[in-house]
């Protein structure tokens, strides 16, 4: 089963075009992992936290519900369904429960690193972890992207150019 995670900023028609268009690539069937949008600066913030929250132990619920068959799973997570999946594993592996399915998570632009998303994988027993990375997304860069923005704003400012 395919299973397709939507990125911030998205609503729930919006993430079912990301799972149809994967299913439209995959050929199966695609089940949603949606976490709904409240606005781009409320779905930054919610994910700026570093503790877990209840949406974090649902998620491990659901994962553990939904993925432990036996069968082969494939998660696509989009930008920050990588975080809500990472809090799922973190969660799963804090609880000492782990998954019996052979489960391949695909990060797609990835807030988390791939050292992290393997390490709670690991520990959730999750078989294989891709992850695919641009450096000019904001999403995947952010500390350089804060770094030029900043530094951009302050050379403005020494110039007297106004953004």
């Amino acid at each position: 089963m395919w299973w397709y995670g939507n990125g911030i900023d998205n609503n729930l028609k919006e993430a079912r075009g990301g799972a149809a268009s994967l299913q439209g690539i995959v050929g199966e069937p695609v089940g949603l992992l949606h976490n709904d949008t409240q606005g781009i600066l409320k779905d930054v913030a919610e994910n700026l936290t570093n503790g877990l929250q209840l949406k974090d132990v649902v998620m491990a619920q659901f994962l553990e519900n939904n993925l432990n068959d036996g069968k082969n799973h494939y998660i696509t997570a989009f930008s920050n369904a990588n975080e809500d999946i990472y809090k799922g594993f973190k969660t799963m592996s804090l609880e000492g429960r782990t998954l019996n399915s052979n489960v391949t998570l695909i990060s797609v632009g990835s807030p988390r690193s791939l050292k992290d998303l393997v390490e709670v994988a690991d520990q959730a027993n999750v078989g294989n972890v891709v992850q695919f990375q641009n450096s000019w997304d904001p999403v995947t860069n952010p500390k350089a992207w804060v770094a030029g923005t900043l530094g951009l704003a302050a050379g403005a400012a020494v110039t007297g150019v106004v953004l």
